[in-house]
């Protein structure tokens, strides 16, 4: 790694602003810079990054004017976000922080000395000599060369020479979208509207030569509600920066220990599926016999279900074959009694921020699926679904723009919609899974949001009367006091009038519904964070054939070889990371032709299964192919060098030995110190 191309690097991403307006701009390329990999790594190998709020004497995040709660709610909700794309590194949230930057030290690692490792969010006042960040931008990022600690600083209102910034807010200029921003470039990615010319040519990631869209544009343009989470560009360009990291699982427990939390330990994994969106889980369609149904995406973007009828979760169906079933998004789904819904943004492709809202039905008679969408192109990938008990599935969805929440009936025989309703007067944060009750001909349903408001991000509830014929009305809809730290969730049973809820970590219960009389608000116990890959948690609910409701809670959390844990794609685990053991360290079981010797079993493997080549086909070493048991291929021996978990060979005959490589070593370690010395050689 060339040390001064570092330095250069985190410097030039250090100016790296967001400016949010009202006007779109022509992408051209995307940068994202690979160097930002080893400078996290230096410090966080498994990529678990804390991020702190400043609350330091000059640094405090209350000189942009939020209080404290304000700034927490923020962060923790675009934390959220972004763990749920499943790639990159997770963050997790670690509090305050009340140590200071020096915001007019000459060198830049000597402003972050006391800083602690990781993201801090601050502020500084207007009167400060050094500008804070660039002309009308609401925030930036800085790094501290080649140590492991960035800062997003959050201006306030009038800075920036006097040109007067609004303040902050999730409407206008949202800080939202800001945030997510900011840790992009905190995470290595440059604006995506660069053109080519002004990104360096190791930097241009393989994505649309023709320009890249999403979050990371430099200048946003007046569509909050679709910027405010990842778009498939950032994705990617993220999965250039950090390849290899999106290897996460899912894992479930019974809920029946509401309020308590569950354990690592009591957390059961589903084997051989990996996902890369969190899950989302459904409620049961009836009192009688009545499964749950998850779905999330696969490590190819395909939407995927998977069926738990009361013995585990079995293998998963791809819902729908080719590009229109594959989704950047959180899928959703929904059980009926006859039939099952899914629902996704669908369409979503490089350089186009336009998504469709897709979904299938599946008739589960004849095993067959349905599609259908909703005409033309959305840009917002937020969706709940749900079962109103009376053969029609509700969807909800946020309008572009507007962040109006839109409510679709539809029929669960054809899959056809039936009546599409916008909440006019409700401006949504975010939308989720959705849950309802049924008496008689008219059903209930409780539709999750979180308020669009900087002061709030506060839980609230859409409540919507559904007929048996899919007519809709909206009855009412009002906002607690609860803060909504991440995904929204619903669960019930038609028959049942208890619903029981996730936000973010935090699960609760609502008690009663319009229509059966006053709603009862939450006070939701806090789910402790298992840890930071484990949030948005999601419950659902099944229904045994005779007996009471059952509630599954689900997590998608990261797979880590040596846990002592069978997770996502892995054969074993045996809680070390020993190569020459049955279970090596990439946790799959040991077999020649892995790369790795097994103890008392092979005398050599050199990762393939050829004869010919001094390790034969059965590991064992081959005398007659060569001097000392060694051949051109390789001397059989099991030279281990780790990277992105492959499997490392036998050093070839006639390549460098120890001595020459400490030779080379030395070598390039007084060319480094030259360098130093002579900055401009």
């Amino acid at each position: 790694m060339n040390k001064k191309r570092m330095v250069r690097a985190a410097l030039i991403a250090g100016l790296c602003a967001t400016t949010v307006c009202l006007r779109p701009t022509e992408a051209k390329a995307y940068c994202a810079d690979p160097e930002f990999l080893p400078l996290w790594t230096s410090n966080f190998q498994d990529l678990m990054i804390p991020v702190f709020i400043s609350t330091g004497a000059q640094s405090s995040v209350l000189e942009a004017g939020l209080s404290f709660a304000e700034a927490e709610r923020f962060v923790i909700e675009m934390i959220g976000r972004h763990n749920e794309a499943s790639v990159g590194p997770l963050f997790y949230y670690a509090g305050p922080t009340n140590t200071d930057m020096d915001h007019q030290a000459m060198s830049v690692p000597d402003q972050f000395a006391a800083r602690p490792f990781g993201v801090t969010f601050d502020s500084f006042a207007c009167d400060i000599p050094k500008p804070l960040c660039g002309e009308k931008a609401l925030a930036c990022m800085g790094t501290a060369g080649t140590v492991a600690k960035a800062h997003v600083t959050l201006v306030p209102a009038g800075c920036n020479n006097g040109v007067g910034v609004p303040a902050h807010s999730l409407s206008n200029n949202d800080t939202a979208t800001a945030t997510l921003h900011e840790f992009g470039h905190a995470m290595g990615l440059s604006h995506s509207n660069l053109t080519h010319a002004a990104c360096a040519p190791n930097h241009l990631f393989a994505g649309d030569p023709d320009g890249n869209d999403g979050v990371m544009r430099a200048v946003q343009g007046g569509n909050f509600p679709a910027l405010r989470e990842w778009r498939r560009d950032d994705v990617e360009g993220l999965a250039a920066v950090y390849p290899g990291s999106t290897s996460t699982e899912i894992a479930y427990w019974d809920d029946s220990i509401f309020p308590a939390a569950p354990s690592d330990q009591k957390l059961t994994s589903i084997i051989g599926q990996a996902a890369t969106r969190p899950p989302t889980l459904s409620s049961a369609a009836s009192a009688g016999e009545s499964p749950i149904y998850l779905v999330t995406t696969n490590e190819s973007n395909e939407v995927i279900v998977l069926v738990d009828e009361g013995a585990g979760f079995g293998s998963p169906e791809v819902v729908e074959n080719g590009a229109a079933g594959r989704s950047w998004g959180n899928p959703t789904v929904a059980a009926g009694e006859n039939a099952v819904l899914v629902s996704w943004s669908s369409g979503e492709e490089q350089g186009d921020a336009s998504v469709a809202l897709r979904w299938g039905v599946k008739d589960l008679q004849s095993q067959t699926w349905t599609y259908n969408q909703l005409p033309g192109t959305v840009d917002v990938k937020r969706i709940g679904a749900g079962y109103s008990g009376l053969n029609v599935f509700v969807l909800a969805t946020l309008r572009d723009y507007s962040s109006n929440p839109v409510i679709m009936t539809v029929d669960s025989d054809a899959g056809t919609p039936i009546e599409v309703t916008v909440v006019d007067g409700l401006e949504a944060f975010d939308i989720g899974a959705l849950a309802c009750f049924t008496e008689l001909d008219v059903s209930y349903c409780a539709v999750p949001y979180s308020a669009n408001s900087l002061d709030g991000i506060h839980m609230g509830w859409i409540y919507v009367e559904v007929t048996a014929q899919g007519m809709m009305t909206v009855l009412q809809h009002e906002a607690s006091d609860v803060p909504a730290w991440g995904r929204l969730g619903l669960a019930s049973r038609p028959d049942v009038s208890i619903f029981r809820g996730t936000g973010g970590n935090q699960r609760y219960e609502l008690l009663q519904v319009p229509g059966l009389g006053a709603s009862s608000l939450p006070a939701p116990p806090i789910l402790p964070t298992l840890y930071a890959a484990q949030w948005p948690v999601a419950v659902g609910s099944l229904a045994p054939t005779d007996g009471p409701i059952r509630w599954v809670g689900t997590v998608r959390r990261a797979v880590q070889c040596g846990n002592a844990i069978v997770q996502g794609l892995e054969q074993c685990d045996d809680g070390d990371v020993d190569d020459t053991d049955e279970c090596p360290g990439t946790c799959f079981v040991a077999s020649c032709g892995d790369g790795f010797v097994l103890a008392g079993v092979e005398e050599c493997d050199d990762g393939n299964n050829a004869a010919g080549d001094g390790c034969n086909e059965q590991c064992l070493v081959e005398m007659d192919a060569g001097t000392d048991g060694g051949t051109d291929g390789g001397t059989g021996g099991g030279a281990e060098f780790p990277q992105d978990g492959c499997n490392c060979r036998a050093r070839p005959a006639g390549r460098l030995g120890p001595s020459a490589l400490v030779f080379l070593f030395v070598w390039w370690r007084r060319r480094l110190d030259r360098a130093a010395q002579h900055p401009d050689l």
